[in-house]
């Protein structure tokens, strides 16, 4: 099983004065003891904040490729390769300060770290691959230590793809988890574990691509029995998966991180099922990617399901403006914490855009108007008995925006 301690985490340079960010007009933070009150524009009331202490954070990253066989298509047609240009780092700067705040960070790695272009898969449309040197080497100087490989485009680049990936992750010192040379391996979680002073606040994520029939017989991308591949997302398999990790975890905080959905739209049904199998098997906390954009929140069973937080650093062209999808996208930060002796879970959500035409491939933390936007759109399209109850709220700290939900 990959674990992950929590070694003291040092700031990384910023360049990009986020953490100067002055506050508008429209919200004005009084501090009053130790609670902030934020007053919000467009709001009667006061979101007042208690500041406990946390003891553990974790950030999750949705989908993350520097975008090498995008940006060599670029200069193929002229255009500017951002990496040959700028570097590797070029499209992470804006949120370095951000992710340098948490213990742990973990992202969804959607390209094979390798350049083993003579073993692609024939036919498959959209063939990802990246430097495995350059770029498992950013991924750790911006702060991440683990990878999800559990995606559609881990096995680009056939078993060879795979194995490279592993070698230039483990080279740099990234725990990579939901794909394996086996599928024993490839169904493993990865293992955050607390201080010695939580031990009950260990946490589990378990990670999947969807099941979907052409990946599995066409493309043969799903880890079977010692055939490497994925790890399996099934509807009928991932309760006995579930409940056999909580046979021998029955304290620890389980979170499924899925790899689903359609590319640039809203939910499907078939995800709402399969996160409700989820749940119903005892997922604590399910954060979905794979759709580009973010999706809905929902509460089943006293659980929260944030359906997908969309893209971290993706450098393609991206297609919003084509399939009029809205190009945001979260990056989701878990903050555990104690209250009179009782853990404490909150949520915290920086949405951040995602459309590469509009920020130069240098996604940014949004504000103002299009955090609006943003979270009337949420809002909108998410359960109204979350809405109704005002369990999603709205804040602000050193790093922008965020809108937050306390999980318990």
């Amino acid at each position: 099983m990959s674990a992950v301690s929590a070694p003291p985490r040092q700031s990384l340079a910023v360049t990009d004065g986020i953490m100067s960010h002055r506050i508008p007009l429209v919200s004005l933070a009084v501090l009053l003891g130790f609670g902030l009150v934020w007053f919000v524009a467009g709001g009667n009331r006061a979101v007042v904040q208690h500041p406990r202490p946390v003891f553990m954070s974790v950030i999750f990253l949705g989908d993350t490729h520097p975008g090498d066989n995008y940006q060599e298509s670029r200069a193929r047609r002229g255009r500017i390769n951002i990496l040959e240009r700028f570097g590797y780092g070029f499209s992470f700067t804006r949120l370095q300060a951000l992710l340098s705040s948490a213990d742990h960070v973990v992202a969804n790695l959607e390209t094979p770290l390798s350049t083993a272009r003579e073993h692609r898969l024939p036919n498959k449309p959209y063939i990802h691959w990246s430097d495995g040197k350059r770029s498992s080497k950013v991924l750790r100087d911006i702060g991440v230590d683990a990878v999800s490989l559990a995606n559609n485009h881990t096995m680009d680049l056939g078993v060879q793809g795979l194995e490279d990936t592993i070698t230039a992750l483990e080279h740099h010192g990234l725990e990579w988890f939901g794909a394996g040379l086996t599928e024993e391996r490839a169904l493993e979680p990865l293992t955050l574990r607390p201080p010695a002073t939580a031990p009950q606040a260990r946490i589990d994520i378990l990670s999947g691509f969807e099941h979907r029939g052409n990946y599995d017989e066409k493309y043969g991308f799903y880890a079977a029995g010692d055939k490497p591949g994925v790890a399996p997302l099934k509807k009928k398999g991932v309760g006995h998966i579930v409940r056999s990790w909580r046979k021998n975890n029955r304290q620890g905080y389980l979170i499924a991180f899925p790899h689903w959905g359609k590319n640039y739209m809203w939910r499907t049904g078939h995800q709402r099922k399969l996160a409700k199998r989820l749940i119903k098997a005892g997922v604590d906390l399910v954060i979905g990617h794979g759709a580009h954009r973010f999706q809905e929140i929902e509460r089943y069973q006293g659980r929260f399901i944030l359906y997908n937080l969309g893209n971290f650093v993706m450098n393609s062209r991206g297609r919003y403006g084509k399939l009029n999808s809205t190009p945001y996208s979260i990056i989701a930060k878990l903050e555990l914490s104690r209250d009179t002796g009782e853990l404490r879970k909150r949520l915290k959500l920086y949405p951040i855009n995602s459309d590469n035409r509009t920020s130069g491939f240098q996604p940014y933390l949004l504000k103002g108007v299009e955090f609006n936007r943003f979270s009337s759109l949420l809002l909108e399209r998410s359960d109204a008995d979350l809405v109704q109850a005002g369990l999603i709220k709205r804040s602000r700290d050193r790093f922008g925006e965020y809108l937050y939900i306390d999980l318990d």
